[in-house]
């Protein structure tokens, strides 16, 4: 009777997953299909992630000269990607698609803040 429960608890379990994979996935759109607006979107949402993460690090912890050095390279690469997020928002706000060497300096910056 145990594993009788316990094999309707592991269907139901994988039913609820299988579920939850194909619906949590059915709005995502492949990045060639995305518009200048969603990349703008996605590209901002990284630089405030990192942002974020460049304050907690300032705030938290003793300020050692390793911690100073990483802090300002994590600035210097926010105020790049900040700069070429505001030229790419530009294209957004005008309404023209943003060239490609455009979409690689934010994409170089937004490396430059993760890596």
């Amino acid at each position: 009777m145990k594993r009788y429960y316990k094999t309707i608890f592991l269907v139901l379990l994988a039913i609820i997953f299988l579920t939850g994979c194909i619906f949590g996935t059915a709005n995502t759109k492949p990045w060639s299909e995305k518009s200048p607006k969603e990349r703008y979107i996605y590209f901002s949402n990284i630089y405030i992630d990192q942002y974020d993460d460049y304050m907690n690090m300032y705030n938290t912890g003793e300020m050692t000269a390793e911690k100073k050095e990483v802090l300002k390279r994590k600035k210097e690469a926010l105020q790049a990607a900040e700069a070429a997020l505001d030229l790419y928002e530009s294209y957004v706000r005008d309404g023209t698609i943003p060239t490609v060497a455009v979409e690689k300096k934010v994409l170089d910056a937004i490396n430059r803040l993760i890596y």
